[in-house]
Parts: structure tokens; C-alpha cells; sequence
């Protein structure tokens, strides 16, 4: 799933399209600002480390902090659980384009 952002009444939001090319985005998502424009270095290291986790979490069932989350650094937890529940979000609008095709 490729996104691209679009521009409209200047609110950002971001649009995919099914394997059917219907349109569809992630509810609640939207700026108005380019959401690049909130990513520092620090954030996109953040971001990179867990989409690796939550792949690695995948394929192995092992995360990278081990399996007790009280030892996780809090930022990160923070991080993962917001990246997760928008991953399950654009995944659960990408099915639902689908099943209206």
C-alpha cells in the first residue's frame, strides 16, 4: 500500500488506493500541515525502529526489548502502540474499499 498525500480545502490528508484502484484512507488522519513538516530526525529514527520491530515481531515473535513490556523505554511503547493502532486502522479501511469493489 503506497500512500500520497493530497491537498484539499487545506486539510492533509492521506489516500490509497485498493488493488482495484478504489480510494480509501485512514480515518482520523489529517493536518493541517504537511505532516513531514513534524518529522525530525529523531522522530523518522523512532519511526524506522519500530515499523523494524513490528516487522521482526511478525516473522519471529520476538520484539527487540524482549517480551516483558515493563522493561520498553516508555517513548518507544508510546510510539509503537500509536503506530500500531494506525497501521490496523488503514488496513481495516484498505478491507473495507474492498469489500464495496
Amino acid at each position: 500500500m503506497n500512500g500520497r498525500l493530497v491537498h484539499l480545502r487545506d486539510v492533509w490528508q492521506p489516500v490509497y488506493h485498493s488493488s482495484k484502484g478504489t480510494p480509501f484512507g485512514a480515518p482520523g488522519i489529517e493536518s493541517s500541515d504537511c505532516p513531514a513538516s513534524a518529522v525530525d530526525a529523531e522522530i523518522a529514527e523512532l519511526l524506522a525502529q519500530v515499523l523494524e520491530d513490528i516487522a521482526a515481531a511478525k516473522a519471529t515473535g520476538a520484539t527487540m526489548y524482549g517480551p516483558r513490556l515493563a522493561e520498553w523505554p516508555a517513548a518507544y511503547v508510546d510510539a509503537r502502540r500509536v503506530v500500531e493502532a494506525e497501521l490496523n486502522a488503514l488496513q481495516n479501511a484498505r478491507m473495507k474499499a474492498e469489500t464495496s469493489e
